[in-house]
Parts: C-alpha cells; structure tokens; sequence
C-alpha cells in the first residue's frame, strides 16, 4: 500500500461557507464584554441568517499553520500601514485563519470569493499557495500591537 496519497487521490472537499462562520461563532462565543464592537455586528450579521451571503466588509484570511499549539487572539488592534487594524486570530492546525474588519491582509489567500456562496455547497480544497504562520505572528511580530482594553482583549493558548 502506497503511504503517499495525493490531493488529487484523496480528494478532500469542504464547505467552506460554513467553516467562516463557525470561526465567526467561535469568536462571537468568547465574547468577554457586552459591548458590541463594529467587527462583532457584522459576526452577527453573518451568524443571524445562513441565507444571507457573508458581509463583504470583513476580511477572511486562511494560511497554513503547521505547529501543533493551539493559539486564539481576539480583538486585538495592530498597526498595519500606519491604520491601526483591529483582528482576530485562531491558528489550529492545518490552518490560521485570520478574521479582519477591513481586508489589510492583501497578499495573503483570502476567502472572500466563499462569501455569497450557498452554506450546504462543497468546494475541492486547494493546497494553499502561501508561507506557514509562525507561531507567534501577528500577535508577536514586533510591529505595534495594542488592546482594545484590558478587560476585552484576550489572547489564550489552550493545552
């Protein structure tokens, strides 16, 4: 028996409609305050009526993520292009998936083109033409990153 199955062999399909907003939900549901941000509104947008497409202000942005620590950011704002950005961030192996309120990200695979499209439809998952995450980035990269508050923010590392 050959242990190198290809992609193509193994043919992994996918909804990836459903998997945006259930990164949405997991955000929404760890709420800390109740006090709604802009970016939270459009997760609820997105959350209230599976019908409806994805809000197209957000931006939603996947990435490999190879490391087997499992590490969740939420609310927090970075300074991105002098703008500070805010973002949330849950990198659980095989992906990072990075959920933004303005599409800052530019470079980086974007799964914008699965806003509108039907939640019950499959999609054949692509191998991602990208560098993997680092453990620590963006929450670590050195570039200025601030709170929205102490008692907001949250940054967590389950075992």
């Amino acid at each position: 028996m050959d242990d190198n199955i290809s992609q193509e062999q193994f043919g992994v399909s996918y909804r990836p409609n459903l998997v945006i907003r259930g990164i949405l939900g997991h955000f929404l549901s760890a709420k800390t305050s109740h006090v709604r941000s802009t970016t939270e509104d459009l997760f609820v947008r997105a959350l209230q009526n599976m019908s409806d497409p994805i809000p197209e202000q957000l931006g939603f942005y996947v990435l490999p993520y190879t490391l087997p620590e499992i590490r969740i950011v939420r609310d927090l704002l970075l300074v991105v292009n002098s703008s500070p950005t805010l973002f949330n961030v849950m990198k659980v192996y095989p992906f990072a998936f990075i959920v933004t309120s303005e599409r800052v990200f530019a470079p980086f695979p974007n799964w914008h083109e699965y806003f509108e499209l039907n939640p019950d439809s499959y999609v054949r998952l692509e191998p991602l033409n990208s560098n993997p995450v680092r453990c620590g980035w963006p929450e670590n990269s050195g570039a200025q990153v601030l709170g929205l508050h102490a008692a907001q923010s949250v940054i967590a590392f389950p075992a």
